[in-house]
């Protein structure tokens, strides 16, 4: 049955959501420069970004859920069968960062790391009652490799297209992006969760009040909560259960693969494409590391570091540094 004050909330979100937009392109001094969403990198990442906070965290908090109440697992021990998710993360993220120094691009990663991602959830919807730890192990560390290849690049992808003064905030755009994406996927979920749930429930041999008791406790049933049924429900309950989380993490699955796309239309930029160059702006001193030279351009000098020569260019006289002799 549909809310109607869901609905309103909803609608007057959109209208909020305008309204704040209208007058962001007013201000003299906006809290977000619309004007940074006209870039392709900047709006696709932000898109992205928010693709991975819905799945990522709409999809991962159901974990620890599916692993105690339907394979019976207890706090602690889910807590250390997220584990692969953590290093996979981990693995990666480290990985990337490595590698885009290396090569100059982010785009490879991302698109892989969102594909990669897209995969691993969908392996989570297949899990069931009768899955193993080690297969649930081995979809974490999978879903775990794709973002950890994701995280790192989004952040440095807008960095690499705007300009200095507009740092701070196309960075704050991804952050917010990611963290508004995963608020709203819990919330989503949650609702699909326990409306699934209660279908499920309904059908089975279950009485009204107990249906109804289950339903409402949605993402908060716990083994505790098991204990107390009938020993015949508990595996009813369980299967109802398992068969909801898979269609949330089919979901999860889905928008991660949205976001796939999105990475695909993002430009091929290469990442500072003048990485050989490096301007100390304070000292203004330029410092070419293939030829190992610094020019301080005030005074025309430069400083060759391997021979320890300087040469005034002004007067052309070479001195050398270490005994003070001028030829």
């Amino acid at each position: 049955m549909t809310s109607t004050r869901i609905l309103a909330l909803l609608a007057t979100t959109a209208v909020f959501t305008v309204l704040f937009g209208i007058q962001e392109r007013r201000a003299s001094e906006p809290v977000f420069p619309v004007r940074l969403l006209r870039d392709r990198t900047v709006a696709g990442v932000d898109a992205l970004s928010f693709c991975v906070g819905v799945g990522m965290l709409g999809g991962t908090t159901y974990l620890p859920v599916f692993l105690q109440t339907v394979l019976g697992q207890s706090a602690t021990n889910s807590g250390l069968l997220l584990l692969p998710l953590v290093g996979g993360l981990m693995l990666t993220n480290f990985a990337t960062g490595q590698l885009m120094t290396r090569i100059g691009r982010y785009k490879p990663f991302t698109v892989a790391g969102t594909g990669v991602a897209a995969v691993g959830y969908y392996l989570f919807s297949t899990m069931g009652v009768g899955t193993t730890h080690l297969e649930s192990a081995a979809f974490m560390f999978v879903a775990g490799l794709g973002l950890g290849f994701v995280m790192p690049t989004l952040t440095v992808a807008v960095q690499n297209v705007v300009e200095r003064s507009d740092l701070g905030v196309a960075t704050t755009s991804v952050t917010f992006s990611r963290s508004l994406g995963s608020a709203i996927g819990v919330s989503v979920f949650g609702a699909v969760l326990t409306s699934r749930l209660a279908a499920r429930l309904a059908a089975s041999d279950l009485s009204p009040a107990a249906t109804r008791e289950l339903a409402d406790a949605g993402s908060n049933l716990s083994p505790q909560v098991l204990a107390d049924l009938p020993p015949d429900a508990v595996p009813v309950v369980r299967t109802a259960l398992a068969h909801s989380i898979d269609l949330l993490f089919l979901t999860g699955a889905l928008i991660i693969a949205i976001g796939f796309l999105v990475a695909l239309s993002l430009p091929s930029v290469e990442l500072g494409e003048d990485a050989n160059v490096q301007i100390d702006e304070d000292a203004n001193v330029q410092t070419d590391e293939d030829a190992n030279v610094q020019t301080d351009e005030d005074a025309n000098v430069q400083i060759d570091e391997d021979t320890n020569v300087q040469i005034d260019e002004d007067t052309n006289v070479q001195t050398d540094e270490d005994n003070r002799e001028s030829p």
